[in-house]
């Protein structure tokens, strides 16, 4: 897949004290003027300006590791698209604009952020305009991470073309990607819902009380018989284990990755993302907010 890459950055520090959110304002400064910064610095203001290979070499000569998301910052080429999310809610979106550079002194020591690209940053807004795929990688532990999900790559470039001028609109996605990489966990679950409710006769009758094995409790409009049914956004798997056994309890299960673990089951009814994706083709009228908005 050609073009700019996309990653997922923590602006952060594990110091105790330091003032996130002033490494937020400190970083995100409008006109050009921010950072995509992370920290592990050398400490002494005597280092401000050093190269990358001074920069490494101190490391090796102290018998040190040059931590990961630093090398791939540095490594990172100029053009690359940044996801951030601050402590407010706001997702931004930020394009690196120039070589990483070594800072110290005190400003960076009070932020401990000392390894630093240039970035021009735009505010993107809250979570429902965000892919879903991206929002689930601020999960993750990792202070800088790709994201390699082929939907909000794409979605994540012609958003950065928009923002930055470049176009006018955004093109309507594919209903395969609103599915797979632009939906949230919980509005992928809100559309599988809606499907098993129109689709297959399926009332939902409990919602958010959900266990491990399932998110939702249904029942068959003409019959009454009862129903589950799990729904497992971007990679994760179902677990089959964790499912109930009921002769009189149907089982529905959707996995965007199409994977599973545990025993084999016959009785699981597996809900595909064809099915889906002709489902929302069709009946555009009953979808939910969210999925219409992608989509559009």
């Amino acid at each position: 897949m050609q073009g700019r890459q996309v990653v997922r950055l923590h602006l952060r520090s594990t110091v105790e004290g330091v003032d996130h959110v002033a490494i937020e304002e400190w970083c995100l400064r409008g006109g050009g003027d921010g950072w995509a910064a992370v920290g592990w610095g050398l400490w002494d203001d005597h280092y401000d300006g050093i190269s990358w290979e001074e920069y490494v070499r101190w490391h090796t000569d102290e018998s040190k590791v040059v931590n990961d998301s630093v090398r791939r910052l540095h490594e990172l080429p100029s053009g690359t698209l940044v996801w951030t999310r601050r402590r407010d809610g706001s997702y931004w979106l930020g394009e690196i604009t120039g070589a990483w550079h070594y800072r110290d002194g005190a400003e960076a020591q009070r932020h401990d952020i000392f390894n630093v690209r240039p970035c021009y940053w735009w505010r993107v807004g809250t979570q429902d305009s965000v892919p879903g795929i991206v929002v689930s990688n601020f999960n993750r532990s990792k202070t800088l991470n790709p994201v390699a999900n082929r939907g909000a790559v794409l979605y994540t470039r012609r958003l950065h073309a928009q923002l930055a001028g470049r176009a006018g609109t955004i093109e309507p996605a594919d209903p395969r990607e609103v599915i797979e990489s632009l939906l949230g966990a919980l509005d992928l679950e809100d559309l599988v819902a809606v499907y098993l409710q129109d689709e297959h006769d399926l009332l939902l009758v409990n919602r958010g009380r959900s266990t491990v094995g399932y998110e939702y409790v249904l029942r068959h409009r003409l019959t009454g018989r009862r129903a589950v049914a799990t729904v497992k956004s971007g990679g994760a798997a179902v677990d089959l284990d964790g499912l109930p056994v009921d002769p009189d309890l149907a089982v529905w299960a959707y996995a965007v990755s199409g994977r599973s673990h545990g025993a084999p089951r016959d009785d699981v009814r597996w809900v595909t993302t064809e099915e889906l994706v002709r489902f929302v083709q069709r009946r555009l009228s009953v979808l939910p907010d969210q999925v219409v908005r992608w989509l559009n």
